[in-house]
């Protein structure tokens, strides 16, 4: 019909070699009249396509969250296997800048096709970027959204608007028209992490919006491991701010805090408590009345959802959409027991 050989029409189909420009919207035209779709399914296997992809996250057996993200990315590998995608895994210590950054070394230097990652440390993670060449692999980040880095695709909560939700929560719950609250994260230097950032962004835009009177107290402990230190941190905590009565922490490591401080010794004049995500110690702590609101980010479907976008690029062509964020749901002691059984039975 185009008047042209079949070895042409192959090269304007798949994009290959040079071929006349008018020749080629011919051909194009055509095929569109004539309802063609390339099955990239079909091209792939014929070509016996080969992917890799390397995953950049924490060692998960030493943190409930990244063991959820951990497993949902696993979950997909069944489905990779039969379209040879292989995973190699680059995980290291989340408390040690200096072994992230080995990590990352190696996961860029190796050949991959795609790069699946936890950036949780910003600035190092930019700064390693701009080393790269132009044509690396593409780079899909969760849980850590990357500013203005638009080249990095994003799946994971909106932090933004977890910390609106938290002051939503502290207003409707704490009576008091000016109300003390300790913005708490234990771990690295939150200047250092976009997610926790924006996330105190997104409480203080409540704060302005509604005019909720919030007196936000931000506090890092990075010594939260060593027992001794964790406690002195605690006592000075509580000398200088007596008269707390929301604690908002910032990622999942609530527990500790809660063990050594001297906040929850009095029940009835314990401060409000809204934590994040649905690991072990803070399911417990919840159902015990010490967190009132859990708000999960979803760890075990960041994984999966990002691994899933992945190979429908790869295998099917599917173009990536930039930014998806997933729904911060609100979890209770009331709802927790429904809540978990349906993730289960969702997980399955």
């Amino acid at each position: 019909m185009a008047g042209v050989s079949r070895g042409t029409v192959d090269r304007v189909l798949n994009n290959r070699g040079r071929v006349d420009l008018a020749t080629k919207a011919n051909i194009l035209q055509i095929a569109d009249e004539l309802g063609y779709k390339k099955n990239m399914v079909a091209r792939n296997l014929a070509l016996n396509q080969e992917w890799t992809i390397h995953i950049i996250i924490p060692q998960h057996q030493e943190d409930h969250f990244w063991t959820m993200v951990y497993d949902g990315i696993s979950a997909t590998d069944g489905m990779l296997q039969q379209f040879n995608l292989s995973l190699h895994f680059f995980q290291f210590n989340l408390h040690s800048v200096e072994d992230y950054l080995e990590k990352l070394e190696q996961a860029c230097t190796a050949p991959s096709d795609f790069v699946l990652i936890a950036p949780v440390f910003t600035q190092e993670t930019l700064s390693f970027l701009k080393t790269l060449p132009k044509d690396r692999a593409r780079f899909l980040a969760i849980n850590s959204e990357f500013g203005e880095n638009s080249e990095m695709i994003y799946v994971g909560q909106d932090s933004f608007k977890a910390g609106q939700i938290a002051g939503n929560l502290f207003h409707n719950s704490i009576p008091s028209i000016q109300k003390q609250i300790l913005c708490l994260t234990l771990g690295h230097d939150s200047s250092n992490a976009i997610h926790i950032q924006r996330k105190m962004e997104g409480l203080q835009a409540f704060d302005r919006e509604y005019k909720a009177g919030f007196d936000l107290i931000p506090v890092t402990i990075e010594a939260f491991r060593n027992e001794a230190d964790l406690k002195a941190s605690c006592q000075a905590i509580e000398a200088q701010h007596p008269s707390v009565e929301g604690i908002f922490f910032t990622n999942s490591r609530a527990k500790p805090f809660i063990d050594a401080s001297g906040y929850f010794k009095s029940r009835s004049k314990a401060p409000k408590v809204i934590g994040f995500d649905l690991v072990r110690e803070n399911i417990n702590l919840l159902k015990d009345g010490l967190i009132d609101y859990l708000l999960d980010e979803q760890p075990y479907a960041q994984g999966k959802l990002g691994m899933s976008m992945i190979f429908d690029h790869l295998i099917y062509g599917k173009a990536l959409q930039s930014t998806r964020y997933l729904p911060i749901n609100i979890v209770i002691r009331e709802n927790i027991d429904d809540y978990l059984s349906l993730n289960a039975l969702l997980q399955d």
